[in-house]
């Protein structure tokens, strides 16, 4: 897989995957499951031009170690998965040996890591390494809605992979950003000489509002994790987080309180499996991020497979 040459390359500096027309590459990258709503398309080996970063998949559709029998199994949405940095660059890569670890990262709900456990996994249930993304709860909702809707995942969910739509769609999101600048949902700083753009309420969700979401799937995760000797729970600090104080606005400080509820919701419900053991990453500044995209740079993956390693350190 190397994309068509006749597409226009993406700077690495302008990697943003909500961008419609990059993540229109993205979702063709991207095959239907009926049991985990996508995968990736095994075995791509996609260039660095087509996205502004190269990508592997594996055998399974996934990316990172593949060992299906191995001790250590690694869950979580698109941080857990690795992307927006080249191939070598992520920090499963540089932080986790080649044996004895699967990577069931994937950018979907519980139930369908549930699925991919129950396809994939062959190994002894020791050690399961939750990446904790504030996005749970999002993607849990989107992929309930596409289980009630019985289509195919992109029809149900609306992905447009059409140049024509995807052009569309790009141009309304122009017409609406002075507005979404104006209201402060849309925060416009610069950092270490970099322009950033800051989504203030990126995957916010009120939970009391979605107190019946949490309840039915936190019930789905504790069925998981239930399975596994120990637990490790690891707190994915995001791009929203890193702002300072004084660049900040209270739509901002609001979603970031938000994390924090839904995080401790988390955290007090799972209290009752004794195996958990909750961690908190390292202290991750903008700079660690990319300054369109949400994800870690290669900074930001360094960084984090050096804590890494400390953790997985025999006692």
């Amino acid at each position: 897989m190397t994309g068509k040459k006749n597409r226009r390359p993406v700077s690495p500096h302008n990697i943003n995957l909500q961008d419609p027309l990059q993540g229109r590459r993205w979702l063709q990258l991207l095959e239907p499951d009926p049991g985990c709503g996508f995968r990736l398309k095994p075995r791509l080996d996609v260039p660095q031009r087509v996205m502004g970063f190269s990508l592997r998949s594996n055998r399974f559709g996934l990316r990172g170690p593949e060992d299906d029998q191995g001790d250590d199994v690694i869950l979580g949405t698109s941080f857990a998965m690795g992307i927006a940095v080249n191939n070598g660059e992520n920090w499963w890569e540089l932080g986790l040996p080649g044996a004895g670890w699967m990577n069931l990262g994937l950018a979907v709900g519980f139930r369908e890591w549930n699925d991919l456990l129950g396809r994939f996994y062959r190994g002894s249930f020791q050690r399961a390494w939750l990446l904790y993304h504030p996005n749970f709860w999002a993607h849990c909702r989107m992929y309930e809605r596409w289980r009630q809707n019985g289509q195919e995942i992109f029809e149900a969910l609306r992905w447009r992979r059409d140049l024509f739509g995807c052009a569309q769609l790009k141009a309304r999101r122009i017409w609406r950003r002075p507005r979404l600048i104006r209201s402060g949902r849309l925060l416009r700083i610069s950092h270490g000489g970099l322009p950033m753009e800051i989504d203030a309420e990126y995957t916010h969700l009120e939970l009391e509002q979605s107190r019946d979401l949490f309840d039915r799937n936190l019930r789905i995760l504790g069925e998981i994790l239930s399975r596994f000797r120990e637990v490790n729970i690891v707190r994915i600090r995001v791009k929203q987080e890193a702002v300072p104080e004084a660049d900040g606005n209270e739509i901002l400080a609001a979603t970031c309180r938000g994390y924090d509820r839904w995080f401790e919701a988390t955290r007090a419900g799972l209290a009752h499996l004794p195996q958990v053991r909750v961690l908190e990453e390292p202290e991750m500044g903008l700079e660690n991020f990319h300054a369109r995209d949400s994800h870690w740079n290669a900074q930001g993956n360094r960084r984090f497979a050096t804590w890494l390693q400390e953790q997985i350190k025999p006692s």
